[in-house]
């Protein structure tokens, strides 16, 4: 049996407006943090986001490039054994 995961992220925003002909971008990422106001679930496994979000850029007028990355640790085998 898989445990229960919880997770307590921080999410950053950013606007690049265009500077010389270049198009605007919008950054929203998110990673994990450890606070003492927000301790982990009991009975469950913390995962831990090292990296996650999405870049929006626009490649022309009307046209918006869609990137999404991430980087995490969920904290499970990827080979559970029964």
């Amino acid at each position: 049996m898989v445990s229960s995961r919880d997770s307590y992220s921080v999410v950053f925003r950013r606007n690049e407006e265009p500077i010389k002909g270049k198009h605007r971008k919008l950054i929203i990422a998110s990673k994990s943090k450890n606070l003492p106001d927000y301790p982990p679930t009991k009975g469950a496994v913390r995962s831990e986001t090292i990296l996650s979000g999405f870049i929006f850029d626009e490649a022309k007028p009307g046209v918006i490039d869609c990137h999404f990355f991430a980087e995490a640790d969920p904290k499970i085998s990827l080979f559970i054994m029964r």
